[in-house]
């Protein structure tokens, strides 16, 4: 698989830009960054340096580069980020049968590496036109999700016509050679023009004219000097031209394909999972299995009828209810892979839109109130933006009995209307949280400076949730001490379980989603159970009364410790 889908690694971290950062981050911060945005160049070192104070939540430069790779890692986000689409590794993944398979769309960039690495000129220009070139089959349609069979036999037969291709070019190399070297010396174009269009009549047209004419123009002298040799322009238009035919002749390559048996080529149907639970998408479940249906036995099915909201149905039901017909699919698993600080985007009903989990979708509002917005530090009652909650439960409400996805254009219409209804209290003076020293906090700290942000006068019983939180701050902890953004995340979910107390609608939207475990510390009331590792936290704390007694403290710390606010 690595010989054939992975690029070789960008060390210069070029795949996350500017406007990959602002996607990733909350709210206010994205308004911050795009007034930078458009006063300096798409330098992203550069930009995180200066705004260092402002990301404190989400670790070192280091991390957050790998978080975003993370998160912008799923199948067509060149749609979403209005990307390159070569920008990303594709990935293998597995049915429930035990096949592999990979989404149709990634056989564009493995072809592209395939290429690239079967003839390994030495030329940057070699590599940029065939991007170029690949590019342009891209399917524009906007088609259900699909996946291929993965056969590393289907890539050797790429590689073997590229590479006969390759040979071809050479058999006239010498008769060719001068003139193309004399009409790129003279500028005349339209004549290498004419080469081209008699090695490569179908796909070579009018764009693959402009594209040259403006490359060669705006080239460095350096580049320039590389584009005259003519070995590499007419071995290009060689492999172009098999490029092409494997994209226009391939069945594989087609989003739309004439009918096949399907004991020979099933349907696929993305299998979402999430911890222990597994569904799928109730559209796309149903639209598979009614492809395969004569029109008077098609099954009908409930729309969604909230908006923006795309339901899901479990496996278990599936095979409980539609047993037979399942049978005829293949399910592709496709873990929900979440970054650190947000939920997984994937592919709604079809290739053009994307959606997020609306447990994710809730939590990052919870978020962005909490920790950008601070509003628990800000007011004294939640009758001041009850307003806001209402709204919010219009979305997230408890009656979903299957865990749903949220469309992305909704949820930012959402987020938008959120954001605005807070900017009355943008010039409410708060407390900002403390760095936290070298040797990392306690939990004494913990609730200290949840004092210390005034968060006691909403949240009375906060202290008690933290000696819940600690402990699973404790057990997910990157190195030997915690960190200033491990005690963001700390207050945030101390915030988060005192929020569900006062408005336990939102806890059993959460029960609901099957989401409780992303909540550190929280007792699920509707499961009657926490859903974290109690015994490992009794173990740990139970040995002694004093619980940091273990903790090597220093004087510094010792004064956060004693602290009364």
């Amino acid at each position: 698989m690595q010989a054939f889908c992975i690029p070789k690694k960008d060390e210069t971290n070029s795949d996350i830009t500017i406007k990959d950062l602002i996607e990733y981050v909350a709210f206010p911060l994205r308004e911050y960054l795009s007034l930078r945005d458009t006063q300096s160049s798409n330098d992203l070192p550069i930009l995180m340096k200066a705004c260092r104070k402002k990301f404190r939540m989400y670790g070192t430069d280091e991390e957050l580069i790998e978080n975003l790779r993370k998160f912008k890692d799923f199948p067509e986000c060149y749609r979403f980020f209005n990307d390159s689409p070569m920008n990303r590794t594709p990935k293998v993944f597995e049915s429930l049968k035990g096949e592999k398979y990979i989404h149709r769309i990634d056989l564009y960039p493995i072809l592209e590496n395939i290429a690239v690495n079967t003839i390994m000129l030495p030329s940057p220009v070699f590599a940029k036109i065939i991007n170029h070139y690949i590019q342009r089959y891209y399917p524009k349609h906007h088609t259900n999700v699909q996946f291929v069979k993965f056969r590393p036999e289907m890539f050797e037969e790429y590689k073997k016509e590229i590479w006969k291709a390759y040979l071809t070019a050479f058999e006239n190399h010498d008769q060719v050679h001068e003139q193309i070297v004399e009409f790129i010396k003279k500028g005349e174009y339209r004549k290498i023009d004419k080469i081209f269009a008699e090695i490569d009549p179908i796909g070579y047209n009018e764009d693959d004219s402009r594209y040259y004419m403006n490359s060669y123009r705006s080239m460095p002298p350096m580049l320039r000097k590389e584009m005259r040799d003519a070995s590499v322009i007419y071995v290009q238009t060689h492999i172009k031209r098999a490029l092409g035919t494997l994209m226009r002749e391939r069945n594989e390559f087609h989003f739309f394909k004439p009918f096949v048996d399907p004991m020979i080529d099933p349907p696929t149907v993305r299998l979402f999972e999430d911890k222990n639970e597994q569904y799928v998408i109730k559209s796309e479940f149903f639209d598979s299995i009614n492809l395969l249906l004569p029109l008077i036995d098609r099954i009908l099915f409930e729309e969604d009828r909230d908006v923006g909201i795309i339901s899901t149905i479990s496996l278990t039901d599936i095979m409980e209810f539609y047993g037979d017909h399942a049978k005829k699919i293949e399910f592709i698993r496709y873990p929900i892979t979440r970054s650190k600080h947000k939920g997984a985007y994937v592919q709604g009903r079809n290739r053009r839109t994307f959606c997020v989990l609306i447990a994710d979708a809730f939590l990052e509002c919870m978020k962005f109130l909490i920790s950008h917005c601070q509003i628990f530090q800000k007011i004294k009652d939640f009758n001041v933006i009850q307003i806001v909650f209402d709204e919010m439960e219009k979305v997230f409400h408890a009656d979903f009995d299957s865990p749903c996805f949220f469309d992305l254009q909704f949820f930012k219409v959402m987020k938008n209307n959120v954001f605005a209804g807070m900017r009355i209290f943008d010039n409410t003076p708060v407390r900002e949280i403390r760095d936290v020293p070298p040797d990392g906090f306690s939990l004494k700290m913990l609730q200290n400076e949840l004092q210390y942000l005034g968060l006691l006068k909403l949240f009375p019983d906060i202290e008690e949730h933290a000696k819940r939180v600690f402990p699973e701050i404790e057990k997910r902890k990157n190195g030997e001490f915690l960190r200033t953004w491990d005690l963001f995340e700390a207050i945030e979910h101390c915030q988060l379980i005192g929020f569900l107390e006062k408005f336990p609608i939102f806890a059993v939207f959460m029960h609901n989603q099957k989401a409780c475990h992303m909540i550190m510390g929280l007792q699920c009331v509707e499961c009657n159970e926490n859903w974290h590792d109690e015994f490992e936290i009794t173990r740990n704390y139970k040995e002694t009364e004093n619980p940091f007694g273990k903790i090597n403290i220093k004087k510094e710390k010792d004064e956060r410790e004693r602290e009364i606010i």
